[in-house]
């Protein structure tokens, strides 16, 4: 249960009870972290569909080739952890990103997709091959080694998934990326039995991710950029609804967000295009809290343990994070000497 609403400490320290608090700064430096550009790609995805679902050319491309090249700084972070698993997800992640640029524009640039859905659908079967191939094959003979400082990262946040098979919280993520890609694949091929079958995960895990992050401590960063993944989750979902269910005839006219009318209000494109930038309250009320916050110097860490006894009081939760790095609020995935991280 969330205790007091707000408790400024003798250091100046600010938070917001055991289980929605902020203690490190914001800075640019964090978008340059492994869970900052994480954060900072979702930003582009929502960015590049929302532009998608009002089919406006130059704002899509934009963002889709943004977050397109936004890849180069995960796969820099990833080469600097010299995590060979989070190298090998990313290129999964790539070819997605490369499947849905595809398929966009497809629709924007041509006015028709119908050109492209099929090389978008060989993409994606791709990519889901390729997460399938370490599921089946990698990880059980154990080519892939463990990353035991991965897990070790996780387990100072106390982010840890409820299935046993996940080593670490990292791994249940890329599990959400497996249900998401086949989730598109469905809409893809307007195939509504594997749709909903990928549809219940990928909406589950992530509320799941919401869930567990808000009940973990130094999560409230984490917990709005998740609470802003799943409206993603239902912006798109409620757009696949309209081609795959609604719209029989084929029909998935754009029309502008504040453009109101019959024909508008018959297309579940309108609704998504709404939710999608509805999408961005959360952050957008995280920021106006964080950077204030940051500038006028009322961020603090938690202060060191005073007794052994305080560390092993089950009442206190923020002794039980100080083994964590200092930017470890992120789920992950940061390493030590990272610096400006969240």
């Amino acid at each position: 249960m969330m205790k007091e609403s707000l408790v400024k400490g003798d250091q100046g320290r600010v938070y917001w009870g055991d289980y929605f608090y902020i203690t490190q700064e914001w800075s640019l430096s964090y978008y340059l972290t492994v869970r900052g550009s994480e954060n900072f790609h979702i930003y582009l995805w929502i960015a590049k569909d929302l532009a998608w679902t009002q089919n406006w050319y130059w704002p899509a491309m934009m963002f889709g080739s943004s977050a397109l090249a936004w890849c180069l700084v995960l796969a820099f972070n990833a080469i600097r952890s010299r995590c060979i698993e989070e190298m090998y997800m990313l290129v999964a992640l790539v070819m997605w990103l490369s499947a849905n640029f595809l398929w966009m524009a497809g629709e924007v640039f041509n006015g028709d997709d119908d050109y492209v859905v099929p090389r978008v659908g060989y993409i994606m079967e791709s990519a889901i091959s390729w997460i399938l191939f370490y599921h089946v094959i990698l990880r059980p003979c154990k080519i892939i080694p463990h990353d035991d400082a991965m897990n070790k990262r996780y387990e100072n946040t106390g982010l840890k998934s409820r299935f046993s098979y996940f080593e670490n919280w990292r791994q249940y993520e890329h599990a959400h990326t497996l249900c998401w890609l086949g989730k598109d694949l469905s809409w893809d091929q307007l195939n509504p039995y594997t749709w909903i079958l990928c549809l219940i995960p990928t909406v589950s895990i992530a509320a799941d991710f919401i869930w567990t992050c808000y009940h973990t401590k130094r999560m409230m960063v984490d917990t709005v950029h998740y609470f802003s993944q799943l409206m993603w989750v239902f912006g798109n979902m409620v757009w696949a609804l309209g081609n795959i269910f609604v719209n029989e005839d084929g029909d998935d006219s754009a029309f502008l967000m504040w453009h109101s009318s019959a024909s508008s209000r018959a297309q579940c494109r309108w609704y998504a295009s709404w939710i999608l930038f509805a999408a961005y309250f959360p952050l957008v009320v995280l920021y106006c809290i964080w950077v204030p916050l940051t500038f006028m110097g009322e961020i603090r860490p938690p202060p060191p343990p005073r007794s052994d006894s305080i560390a092993e009081s089950n009442t206190t939760s923020i002794v039980e994070m100080e083994s964590a790095p200092k930017d470890s609020m992120s789920p992950i995935i940061h390493r030590p000497d990272e610096e400006g991280g969240n």
